[in-house]
């Protein structure tokens, strides 16, 4: 707690928190577009789960059918959301004549890699003093992990799907998420002036709020509080670089770190 408190004291007094002058690059969709396409992919993962939902049914005798039916409910969900992103016009086509001053993709995935070891103590220590304050009000154990997927791992056994949950965990959800978030809500929002004026950290503290909300369904209170500073990061160092691969190396390392922490215990 200590190293996440002078982690955050800082990051949050350097010059670079204020995000005053940031790379500018190519944009090819209006905020417009991009928020129907927020909602139309996480309607599509819904859908798609749901689906699986109903071949497969909910009812598992053992952690290990569990993994294996969150890994195919997981995977078919993250491939219904990946293709409608790839459906949204304007990814690929780059207007000609506009200005793309973003540092290059190494240079962005190194802050991205820096980022998560300055933010990585500040959520694990609100993560420990928010299980500390339940412990205190309610006298209730802490729980042992704040995600009930880290739970669910924990009991289940050493098999594939096990290994394929946990590289969906690591390499695909990160990607999805934060093109959603980051790369459509977040800049849809920091570009429509009516909504957040031009502010870039009004935009990453609304797309922070709802990140949070969205896992609503599997965190703890603690685990959400915590999920909203990490999110407040992965605002930060996209709005900083311009470039999904920032946030992207971020999530994803927090998430392995995560699972590491989670087998080690």
């Amino acid at each position: 707690m200590p190293l996440g408190l002078v982690a955050a004291l800082l990051f949050w007094s350097s010059r670079g928190a204020r995000l005053g002058r940031l790379p500018r690059f190519p944009w090819t969709f209006s905020p417009g577009t991009g928020y129907t396409f927020v909602l139309l992919t996480l309607i599509a993962g819904a859908v798609a789960a749901q689906i699986v939902l109903a071949v497969a049914g909910t009812d598992s005798e053992s952690p290990e059918q569990s993994v294996r039916a969150l890994t195919i409910l997981q995977l078919v969900s993250l491939s219904a959301m990946g293709a409608v992103l790839l459906a949204m016009p304007g990814w690929w086509r780059r207007p000609p004549g506009q200005e793309d001053t973003r540092p290059s993709f190494l240079v962005s995935a190194g802050v991205g890699f820096v980022t998560l070891v300055i933010f990585f103590p500040m959520v694990q220590s609100i993560l420990l003093g928010g299980t500390m304050m339940r412990f205190w009000f309610t006298g209730e154990p802490p729980p042992d992990f704040a995600h009930r997927t880290l739970v669910l791992l924990d009991g289940a056994g050493d098999d594939g799907w096990r290994w394929g949950l946990m590289a969906l965990i690591v390499f695909a959800v990160p990607v999805v998420e934060e093109t959603i978030y980051r790369g459509l809500l977040q800049e849809s929002l920091r570009r429509h002036r009516t909504l957040t004026n031009g502010s870039a950290w009004m935009s990453i503290v609304i797309t922070s709020v709802l990140f949070a909300l969205m896992h609503g369904g599997v965190a703890t209170t603690e685990g959400l509080v915590s999920l909203f500073v990490l999110s407040l990061g992965l605002g930060w160092v996209h709005a900083r670089t311009g470039r999904l691969v920032a946030p992207v190396i971020m999530h994803a390392g927090y998430n392995a770190a995560n699972l590491l922490l989670a087998s080690l215990s």
